[in-house]
């Protein structure tokens, strides 16, 4: 796991079809930044690869998850639901709390993805950011407008 191809990738699929993002993606590792036309991201992907090393020892130092967190979220690209995203993508066990995940979460009348996804985890005894992916994956694969005929119980 590199820090910086983490960063890069979770500000590239920030307000983004997945998609599309992991072309951009592999565009960029393979041609580098100025294939990334969004000037914001491509700013921040820039500044990334001078602070990196150092945006990595301040996470590690932090002690707690929600100090991670904080932490996370000054990084330039990143806000309040692409913090748990890059967390999750670097091995914090959190959730992404995005839409697919609020809407299961408010249908099966939980108020916090992240309690929804705890509870699932130690039912499953799997880690949270695997509960995380596996029901991203589900809405990904079962768009709305077609769960009701394909999720049990939706």
């Amino acid at each position: 796991m590199d820090f910086f191809y983490e960063y890069v990738y979770v500000v590239l699929n920030s307000g983004m079809n997945n998609k599309i993002a992991e072309k951009m993606y592999r565009k960029l590792l393979s041609e580098g930044s100025k294939t990334v036309n969004h000037l914001g991201k491509r700013k921040a992907i820039i500044r990334a690869q001078i602070h990196y090393k150092w945006w990595f020892r301040q996470l590690k130092s932090c002690a707690t998850v929600n100090e991670k967190l904080d932490f996370l979220e000054t990084l330039p690209w990143i806000g309040p639901i692409t913090k748990h995203h890059l967390a999750r993508n670097l091995g914090i066990d959190v959730a992404k709390p995005d839409r697919h995940l609020q809407r299961i979460a408010k249908h099966f009348e939980y108020f916090d993805v992240q309690k929804m996804c705890n509870n699932l985890s130690l039912t499953t005894g799997d880690r949270i950011g695997t509960v995380d992916v596996i029901l991203w994956r589900i809405c990904n694969l079962n768009p709305p407008w077609r769960a009701k005929e394909t999720v049990p119980g939706w």
